[in-house]
């Protein structure tokens, strides 16, 4: 019997409660399978989306038109998100740890007003740096995911050529800038007598790892879109161990400040290099250096390709499909990478700006009241506010919460509230026991820790440390469970809400901070008190929100 086109591909035991497609190439071949299916009493759900179909590749295949053959069980849904959600979070954490590693070894290495440089020029980066770091590697990921790869020319390769490209002109620009502006900038906000030359000594050797760190960010990205897990696997050890290695035996050979930034591009250079080799090697990665993807001039000779796949098809017949008429006009992608660069280069830079500020805006305000009260406070507040938020990567953020909302509202577009609701208990759960338990931990570290001479931070800054550290832990706390709260309310799309319950109360701490530091002299204790109760209201607002939904179905 000849093999119809529309006839089925794959058929999978899906009895371990993960999730399965059958896949056909067209709708009418779509509702024979349905009603096949139904003829034998298996229960199904008709997908309202392309599904994501896991093929012996690592990339993920979108199959147009389907049908869902869905069993779904909790612990596949849990164990699902906090994977994904962990995953979205290693670079976070890689971050703040380095950070809280880095002001700790200072401490031990050099004198107090060299850690309050280097904490307080960490701070101002984000002015310079912070939005390459949010805009490019989300704008390379938004192109990815709605890019076509089973074409005969990936473009999802096309536009992370673009963005590399791109990065050259805007990263000397941020360079130029941060080398010459960071010393005013300072001077400005500091008084007589501040420590103005070490901040700009720690920022002009800073320049030598911002750009190893901003191709690595887009190249994680660029992983992340293809769902290449084993590159991500590997630069995420190398990330946990080696910068701090380096840091460690830089700063122990009397190298000063200048140390830190040296280790860190040392560190940033090494991944990268890991990172292009095994995936030059892998296959998984095509740089423009790679002539023979290039084309610069007319072949000769026809371009022959291989019959296309399953997975290869599907992809072409979804543009077949968006070009007939009357359908939804799509992108056709970039030409070149020149071309991918120029249609990245808005949206990486104006969302760049605008979520850096939004996110980042309060962190700078109240490292500037630190900043104000004296070096010791700008330290001790530096080593606390990279502690609490590794505390705050480590239980998922922001990861976590991105998979919670795709979760949620995978759901609750399929009208299963109690799933949601499951969903979101259980993550909260997990997450605070978490919180509870890291931040426990980390106190009775560094509490040992500092008794031993050798692993010491210096005294003063360590005294001032310790009044505030459990305000800070009472912040990751309320932080990581806000987190996963606004998670749940984006993903029933209350995203108004979401974002004025977190903004609002963001600027009232700001204003609480330099209150109570300032008017009613508590220093250091009153930024981190004024934090406490601006996340604290956030917290209560969402919860409520929360609260009165849960209520509304009850009763619905």
């Amino acid at each position: 019997m000849e093999e119809s086109k529309a006839s089925p591909r794959k058929v999978q035991d899906f009895s371990d409660g993960t999730e399965g497609f059958l896949m056909s190439e067209s709708s009418e071949g779509g509702d024979e399978l349905l009603r096949i299916i139904r003829g034998f009493g298996n229960e199904f759900d008709q997908a309202q989306s392309f599904p994501t179909i896991i093929t012996g590749t690592n990339e993920p295949r979108d199959a147009l038109p389907c049908c869902c053959v869905r069993k779904e069980g909790e612990r596949g849904d849990c164990t699902s998100l906090f994977a994904t959600g962990y995953v979205g979070a290693i670079l976070s954490f890689e971050h703040w740890m380095n950070h809280f590693a880095a002001l700790c070894l200072l401490s031990k290495y050099t004198n107090i007003s060299n850690v309050a440089a280097a904490a307080f020029s960490t701070s101002l980066m984000s002015v310079f740096y912070l939005p390459i770091r949010r805009g490019f590697p989300t704008a390379l990921r938004e192109a990815c995911i709605k890019s076509q790869p089973y074409t005969p020319v990936d473009e999802r390769n096309l536009w992370l050529q673009g963005i590399m490209i791109l990065l050259v002109p805007i990263l000397t620009a941020v360079s130029l800038a941060w080398g010459f502006g960071i010393e005013p900038l300072a001077r400005v906000l500091s008084k007589t007598g501040r420590p103005i030359e070490e901040i700009a000594r720690f920022a002009h050797f800073s320049i030598l790892w911002l750009w190893p760190a901003a191709f690595l960010d887009c190249l994680w990205m660029y992983l992340y879109a293809k769902q290449i897990q084993t590159l991500r696997v590997i630069d995420a050890a190398i990330s946990l161990v080696v910068p701090m290695l380096l840091t460690w035996a830089v700063l122990s050979q009397g190298s000063g400040i200048v140390g830190v930034p040296l280790a860190l591009a040392a560190s940033y250079s090494i991944r990268l290099i890991v990172m292009l080799t095994l995936g030059c090697i892998q296959g998984s990665i095509e740089l423009p250096c790679n002539f023979s993807s290039w084309q610069l001039l007319p072949s000769t000779a026809p371009r022959r390709y291989g019959r296309p796949s399953l997975s290869s098809r599907a992809g072409l017949l979804n543009r077949s499909i968006n070009s007939t008429p009357g359908a939804t006009e799509v992108d056709e992608g970039p030409v070149n990478f020149f071309h991918a660069a120029f249609k990245l280069a808005p949206n990486a830079i104006i969302m760049g700006i605008v979520q850096s500020w939004k996110r980042d805006s309060a962190l700078l305000m109240v490292s500037i009241f630190a900043w104000a009260l004296g070096d010791v406070q700008m330290a001790a507040h530096g080593i606390v506010l990279s502690g609490m938020f590794m505390i705050v990567t480590s239980t998922g953020h922001p990861g976590l919460s991105k998979s919670i909302e795709d979760a949620v509202r995978h759901y609750w577009n399929r009208a299963q509230p109690t799933r949601v609701i499951r969903i979101l208990q259980f993550s909260l759960t997990i997450t605070a026991g978490l919180s509870i338990l890291f931040n426990f931990t980390l106190i009775l570290v560094l509490t040992v820790l500092n008794r031993r001479e050798r692993f010491a931070v210096e005294d003063k800054i360590w005294q001032e440390a310790h009044r505030v550290m459990f305000l800070s832990a009472e912040f990751a706390v309320s932080f990581s469970t806000l987190s996963v709260i606004r998670g749940f309310l984006k993903g029933i799309g209350n995203l108004n809400y979401a974002m004025a319950a977190l903004y609002a109360p963001a600027i009232l701490s700001v204003i609480l901070s330099f209150l109570m530091a300032s008017v009613l002299n508590l220093g250091l204790f009153g930024i981190w008190l004024g934090m406490l109760i601006g996340n604290l209201m956030s917290l209560v607002a969402c919860a409520v929100k929360a609260c009165f939904t849960y209520r509304s179905w009850q009763t619905a």
